[in-house]
């Protein structure tokens, strides 16, 4: 058992709140009410979820991790040159689907050709994450 798995196991048994789900909702399936965040942030600075916070403090931690993992994986499996549609979760909405070229590869961002300027990015030119694109092809 990891460091995680044994944290998170041991906070689970000393937990008194609610249990959570054991997969994490999608953003499309996730909608906070106002302000919950900012409750959140109140509640624990004000010591309310002392009894929680190495629940809180090991999920979170394991989800930058799931979130680094993710970026690590994207970033490895482009190259410059290959071609890319623009996913549908990006902003503005009129780069959805539209396809690229990766002329660039930072440590977490890849530089992408459009193959046609649009909008406000005249240069064609767009910096962004690899998980904002899908490869095309193999």
């Amino acid at each position: 058992m990891g460091r995680n798995a044994r944290r998170r196991s041991q906070a689970s048994q000393t937990s008194t709140g609610p249990s959570r789900a054991a997969g994490a909702p999608s953003q499309d399936h996730l909608r906070l009410p106002p302000n919950a965040i900012e409750t959140l942030v109140a509640l624990v600075t004000a010591g309310q979820l002392d009894s929680e916070l190495h629940l809180l403090c090991n999920t979170i931690g394991d989800r930058i991790e799931a979130i680094a993992a993710r970026l690590a994986n994207a970033l490895a499996r482009l190259s410059i040159g290959d071609r890319v549609l623009i996913g549908h979760d990006v902003r503005p909405a009129y780069l959805h689907g539209l396809p690229a070229t990766v002329v660039r590869r930072g440590t977490e961002t890849i530089t992408i050709q459009l193959d046609r300027p649009v909008g406000k990015f005249g240069d064609g030119c767009i910096r962004c994450s690899p998980l904002a694109v899908e490869k095309i092809g193999i």
